[in-house]
């Protein structure tokens, strides 16, 4: 495995971005990429024995809608799709490496709603997203084989995932979809 600092040069923003993200304290703090209804990213990435997962979605995406629940039933969609992020293996099914789950953090938007101008209109459009950060241990992590992304079994708003991952000294990106759901790691 390369070291973060020493040899692995191009990884580094990379890993930066995600140690910021799980580390900060404030509550504002998130980068944020584009927003489309629909995509989501996922960076995966393994040092060592340490592998990390960070989710970034459109609320859209796993609710149905971006505001604060305004119903009961909305209330209760977006308690039961937090419940589903909060156990990793409804977000990815790890094959090889024998890893287990060592945390996992759910962020939900609404206290953190955003105001964005829509150029096509002229009144603000309130925009938000989900960030969910799982660490496993790996006892072999370089005999991680597949991550099979379970997040299209479980909500029907996500149409594309792009991953963007650093594995085995190896690193790329992927486009996945409902009918390509599996990053294979060769």
């Amino acid at each position: 495995m390369c070291s973060l600092v020493k040899n692995c040069l191009l990884a580094v923003p990379f890993f930066i971005g995600l140690s910021t993200a799980q580390a900060t304290d404030d509550e504002d703090y998130h980068q944020h990429g584009s927003h489309a209804h629909g995509a989501a990213n996922l960076n995966i990435a393994l040092d060592a024995n340490e592998l990390l997962i960070e989710l970034e979605s459109p609320a859209a995406n796993v609710f149905g809608f971006e505001h604060e629940p305004k119903t009961k039933a909305q209330q209760e969609t977006v308690n039961r799709s937090k419940n589903l992020l909060n156990h990793a293996r409804h977000v990815v099914a790890l094959s090889g490496g024998d890893c287990q789950l060592t945390s996992s953090e759910v962020t939900l938007p609404f206290s953190e709603i955003h105001l964005h101008h829509d150029e096509h209109s002229e009144t603000g459009r309130a925009h938000s997203d989900i960030y969910a950060y799982y660490t496993f241990n790996c006892l072999h992590g370089n005999k991680l084989k597949a991550i099979d992304i379970r997040l299209f079994d479980h909500f029907s708003g996500f149409e594309t995932i792009t991953v963007q991952w650093l594995l085995n000294n190896k690193q790329g990106a992927a486009a996945l979809s409902a009918s390509n759901h599996v990053l294979e790691i060769n």
